[in-house]
């Protein structure tokens, strides 16, 4: 840690107060708070494949019910982050995250004191409810606050926080264990109440999204968390664009209307970000995480205490995985890293597949998926869809985004068991497999890399070449290659060649704060 003097320095390119890795501490702490909500997620996605048998075994459920319980909270999660961004937009993203944390508290005290089906399901959406709010505001907000060099590996911070989530229930689910059958579930569930109250008091001193207090007019306030954030001379940049964009953004109908009569960029930015969150999550990870101690014992591990420890290696691999990921963020081509990481799981899920069907050992692939996944699809899919968003439009349609995200995790987790009896594990992740290849075609098609960028410059450049071919754009937006095999192969040459074609194209066009 090093100080880099006094909180308003006359340096104009000295970041402001204490610094850690070339980031303002202030920006750290209210980034290490918002992502706690990330960890709410996490943290229900691995107590719940512990919990759901207890409470199965509790209330004697059908195979339907218990897929109704683990599922049903990532579906209505979709409504909570559809709806957030508007109700963001209009009462800022401290109070929504806020609002989200309440909600969590009551639906976690529901679920613990559940004594029936029904009472537990309300116990669910309630908190679904909250998750998804809260998982849309909170990205939105750290990707607004966060200085553009660093805004890749902070928003990357939300998917380490989902996967210590998880690895914390794992761990509370595996010490829980042995607590009686009528209880030791709701005290894994009831655990979760905690994490929002240490939000809500952060919340105290965290302060509103500058983007979103330049758009409500209070420039002044802005200025004041921009001077926290960024050296004197990005905060004054940052602000001029902010002010030229706020003068021409839309109400909320308006943004309703663009987003029917969308432009060709903007059509492209949805594409793009809405279609990376349904492939995160189509390729079945998160729902196979919720059932991991089910493929555990599929795949021969009969031993409980074996199988709990197993699933929290798991757990360990998947939150390693993605710390490294953090490294590469703003290093590495967000194409290139899905790209890697499709391959990387149709290979794992497609050797699965082969060894559930010859009777062999997954373990080693199991472990494999939940590595691949974790390094790219997981940290990548919230970052682009951060930055690829215009602001005029950016509340509204990351709720879209996370909409389509939880929706799909929640049916692909409500149909895994009827899936896993009606295909075989090995058909099941064949299947898997294959969308895993089929990301690889997104990826390469419809993803444009924006490392390195600013919000502004993301949005001025996809909106300035309204009307052109698909590949056109997005050779000027980021850089195109003529063959997902070029990617693959990371050809240098080629590479550095656009490169210099790209900046010669920057350099002509308009540029961004």
């Amino acid at each position: 840690m090093e100080e880099s003097g006094e909180m308003y320095t006359t340096d104009p390119h000295k970041l402001p107060g204490r610094v850690v890795c070339g980031i303002p501490l202030f920006v750290l702490g209210c980034v290490s708070l918002t992502s706690l909500t990330s960890i709410l997620l996490g943290y229900d996605i691995g107590i719940m494949s512990t919990a759901k048998d207890k409470m199965a075994e509790d209330f004697e459920f059908s195979t339907f019910q218990e897929e109704f319980i683990v599922g049903c909270l990532n579906v209505i999660a979709a409504f909570g982050g559809l709806f957030s961004g508007a109700l963001s937009d209009k009462l800022g993203r401290r109070l929504t995250i806020a609002m989200a944390c309440c909600g969590f508290v009551l639906g976690s005290a529901l679920m613990a004191t559940a004594h029936s089906f029904a009472v537990l399901v309300v116990g669910r959406l309630v908190t679904g409810l909250s998750v998804g709010s809260g998982l849309a505001v909170s990205t939105t907000y750290t990707a607004e606050l966060s200085p553009q060099r660093h805004r890749g590996a902070l928003v990357s911070s939300f998917e380490i926080s989902i996967n210590i989530g998880i690895l914390l229930g794992y761990v509370i689910g595996f010490a829980l264990s042995d607590q009686p059958v009528g209880s030791g579930w709701r005290w894994m569930l009831g655990i979760g109440a905690f994490p929002p109250v240490v939000i809500l008091i952060g919340l105290i001193f965290m302060p509103e999204s500058p983007r979103w207090l330049v758009r409500q007019g209070r420039v002044e306030q802005a200025s004041e968390v921009l001077s926290k954030t960024s050296s004197m001379s990005e905060a004054k940049a940052m602000l001029e664009a902010l002010q030229e964009e706020v003068e021409e953004l839309p109400t909320l109908m308006e943004s309703l209307g663009m987003m029917r009569q969308r432009s060709h960029g903007l059509t492209m930015m949805l594409i793009a970000g809405v279609g990376a969150s349904f492939f995160q999550q189509i390729t079945g990870v998160e729902a196979a995480v919720y059932y991991t101690p089910d493929t555990i014992r599929e795949a021969g591990i009969t031993n409980e205490s074996k199988a709990e420890i197993a699933t929290i290696g798991i757990g360990l691999v998947k939150v390693c995985s993605i710390a490294v990921a953090m490294l590469f963020a703003d290093k590495t081509g967000r194409r290139k890293l899905l790209m890697w990481s499709g391959l990387g799981m149709a290979i794992a899920q497609g050797t699965m597949s082969i060894q559930f069907a010859s009777g062999g050992n997954p373990a080693v692939s199991i472990f494999a998926q939940a590595l691949f996944m974790a390094f790219r699809w997981g940290p990548v899919t919230w970052l682009l869809a951060s930055e690829v968003f215009p602001l005029r439009v950016r509340g509204v349609a990351m709720g879209v985004a996370t909409f389509v995200n939880r929706v799909t995790s929640g049916l692909v987790a409500l149909t895994f068991l009827s899936i896993n009896e009606a295909l075989t594990p090995a058909g099941t992740f064949l299947v898997f497999s294959l969308l895993s290849v089929l990301s690889i075609w997104f990826a390469y098609a419809w993803v444009p890399d924006t490392k390195g960028k600013s919000l502004e410059e993301i949005e001025t450049e996809s909106e300035s070449f309204h009307g052109r071919s698909i590949s056109d754009c997005w050779r000027r937006i980021g850089s195109y290659e003529t063959l997902p095999t070029r990617v693959l192969a990371l050809d240098s040459e080629e590479d550095e060649d656009e490169d210099r074609d790209i900046m010669g194209m920057a350099g002509g066009g308009g540029g961004g704060g």
